[in-house]
Formats: C-alpha cells, sequence, structure tokens
C-alpha cells in the first residue's frame, strides 16, 4: 500500500555511526556489552496490520530469526505505522512518531515516497525485497566503539568517537508476538511479529554519554542502541 507525501526532498544524510544490540533475558538483569570499531547493518521495516500488503513483509524480516548473521552483522527493526488504523483495524503497535520517523525519512530524500512495506537499510531505501535479493551489509567503516549497560531499569550509552553533537537512539524489541485481526483489510487473520519496536527514544549529546530510562518487562526480548548525527 502506498501513502503518498507532498514534501520536499531534502539532502540524504549520513545515517548509521556504530550500533550494538543487548539482548534482554529479565527485567532486573544487569548487563553490558560493546560494539566493537565496526558496522553494523540497521534495517527498517515500516508495517501496519491495517495493510494488507504488510504480512508477506514481516513473514520476511521474522526469517531473521533463524539468519546466522542476526545481532552480529544485522539488527532489524519493525516500526509499525499508524496511518492505516482509520481503515477499520487499529495496530496496537502502531505509534504517530512511528509514521513521522518514516515522513522525516521522505523529506531528507532517503526514500522517494512513504508506503507501507517501506524497507530502509542503513537509512536508505531499499526495493530488494520485492525482488528477493540479499540484504546488503554495512560498509567497511570503523566509526568506534559504543558502549550500553543496562543496570534494572536505565540503560547507559557511551560512545568512545564524538567529534560534534550526536544523537543516541533506543530501541526495545519484541519478538514472537501473535495478534488477532479481527477487522480491516486483514480481517480474521493471526498475525505473527518479530522485531517490533515497542519503546523508542532518542537523546543528543556533546559528550558523548547518554542516559535513558527503560522500564523492562520478560516479554521483552532486546535493547538496540545507535548513533546517528542530529539532522537523523
Amino acid at each position: 500500500m502506498r501513502h503518498t507525501n507532498n514534501n520536499r526532498q531534502g539532502y540524504h544524510v549520513r545515517y548509521l555511526t556504530t550500533l550494538l544490540l543487548l539482548v534482554v533475558l529479565s527485567d532486573c538483569i544487569a548487563l553490558e556489552v560493546n560494539s566493537g570499531e565496526d558496522k553494523l547493518t540497521l534495517l527498517e521495516l515500516y508495517t501496519s496490520e491495517g495493510c494488507s500488503s504488510c504480512p508477506p513483509a514481516d513473514r520476511w524480516i521474522s526469517k531473521l530469526m533463524d539468519d546466522p548473521r542476526l545481532w552480529k552483522k544485522i539488527i532489524p527493526l519493525s516500526f509499525h505505522v499508524d496511518y492505516w488504523n482509520y481503515l477499520g483495524w487499529e495496530d496496537r503497535f502502531s505509534e504517530l512518531r512511528f509514521s513521522k520517523r518514516q515522513r522525516t525519512h521522505k523529506q531528507q530524500g532517503n526514500v522517494n515516497s512513504v508506503y507501507t512495506p517501506g524497507i530502509l537499510v542503513d537509512g536508505k531505501e531499499w526495493r530488494g525485497y520485492f525482488v528477493d535479493l540479499q540484504i546488503p551489509e554495512a560498509d567497511s567503516d570503523k566509526p568506534g566503539n559504543l558502549r550500553l549497560a543496562l543496570q534494572k531499569n536505565q540503560a547507559s550509552v557511551e560512545f568512545d568517537n564524538n567529534k560534534a553533537t550526536l544523537v543516541a537512539h533506543l530501541v526495545v524489541l519484541g519478538t514472537g508476538i501473535e495478534s488477532h485481526v479481527k477487522r480491516g483489510e486483514n480481517a480474521n487473520r493471526t498475525l505473527n511479529h518479530h522485531f517490533v519496536v515497542l519503546n523508542y527514544q532518542r537523546a543528543k549529546s556533546q559528550d558523548g554519554n547518554w542516559t535513558f530510562d527503560v522500564r523492562l518487562t520478560p516479554e521483552y526480548t532486546a535493547v538496540a542502541a545507535w548513533i546517528s548525527s542530529t539532522r537523523n
């Protein structure tokens, strides 16, 4: 499905600086992980339970659960948008800010239009899904180490190559989530979701240190963090 947006395209920004993943085993465990200097590939899927074209894309991204590159080279994120809710089914994972994030990609020239299912790889529109291409791997840049530590309901992020004001992004992901859709284009279907963005935060810093309040429960599978310029 396509949702048009007539905003003018702007410049393309450098999307990722670095990325890592922290697996969450419970809501009270303390964990710490370092990314190393290599970049990972950030895969963003924009989807909706109210879109009849989206379940195949949801199944496609779910296959990454068995991919040996998962968490090591590829971090998949599934953002549920809200602009199809009017069709009769309100996607419980959808948020206006996820739709705005996709539109911001359009404004910055990262995608040609706003639609679902829409996929970006490292901040650039990628249509390889539609022709069964392999997900591209990140370039060979070594931007620096990113450290993510989790202590109870607080996450701290440190980046050791901070040369300007940067933005840290933090997401909490859920996998193995089942939804029984009763209305709309997917009425009477059971949808299975993986890598669903359940919480998303971002904050600026001039010294390479960030702190986020994160409430975790056992249903949450992972916390992921990445760094970008202030323009993204």
